[in-house]
């Protein structure tokens, strides 16, 4: 079987991101475990199906809220038949608390 078709149907969590807003940039991944595209250079590079995904992580306005949760879905790259299923968390920082 395929590695990553295993690793897909097998294992429940498939990448942990960290998904940030850049001023000029807009939404973009700043760090990925594994990376999305394995021997990468760049770990924030999205798989082209994935292309949006820092954008449903991060939504527009959501600078308008404290903090919120946002479920999403993308296409499967193994498999056109399935879906992965998105879970992202965000809370704003206050200037002051960062050091």
């Amino acid at each position: 079987m395929d590695e990553s078709v295993h690793c897909e149907s097998e294992n429940p969590v498939l990448h942990v991101l960290v998904v940030g807003f850049h001023h000029k940039k807009g939404c973009q991944v700043e760090y990925s475990f594994p990376p999305l595209i394995p021997g990468a250079s760049d770990e924030s590079e999205c798989p082209a199906g994935w292309k949006y995904l820092p954008t449903l992580a991060l939504p527009d306005g959501s600078h308008n809220y404290e903090e919120d949760t946002v479920f999403f879905h993308l296409p499967s790259l193994t498999d056109p038949e399935r879906t992965v299923f998105g879970i992202s968390c965000f809370r704003q920082i206050p200037v002051e608390g960062i050091h």
